[in-house]
């Protein structure tokens, strides 16, 4: 068996809050082009395994959001907009974006009437305010 490194990456380090990891994949790296991995510690071994499609949309793919994010974008613009969201799939970003709506509704409506719309089983995203 050979040990072979298809990337690496470097944690800054800050203070103890700080989890910012930058990092690079080397030439014929075995990662997945917009996918999401994360690394886990399997009895003092760190481990990364694939978790699920990016939410950053590429370049080609249509906005369904004014908050959707694409690789057309600068690094820095990702971090500063996107923050811990930066590393989201797709699904969880569709619900922290579902939780932000459903907030601003209850600002807007108020509790009572949006526990009336999810019991009716209404897409609090198809409700504008």
């Amino acid at each position: 068996m050979s040990i072979k490194a298809v990337g690496r990456f470097i944690h800054r380090g800050c203070d103890a809050n700080d989890g910012l990891l930058i990092g690079a994949a080397f030439h014929g790296n075995p990662f997945k082009p917009n996918t999401v991995y994360e690394v886990v510690d399997v009895l003092g071994q760190l481990t990364v395994r694939e978790i699920g499609q990016s939410a950053i949309l590429n370049m080609n793919e249509p906005r369904k959001s004014a908050l959707a994010s694409t690789w057309g974008s600068s690094i820095d613009e990702l971090l500063v907009h996107r923050g811990a969201t930066l590393v989201l799939t797709r699904e969880e970003y569709a619900q922290v974006l579902y939780q932000r709506h459903r907030e601003v509704l209850i600002k807007e409506y108020g509790a009572p009437q949006v526990s009336v719309w999810e019991l009716q089983g209404k897409d609090l995203n198809d409700i504008q305010f």
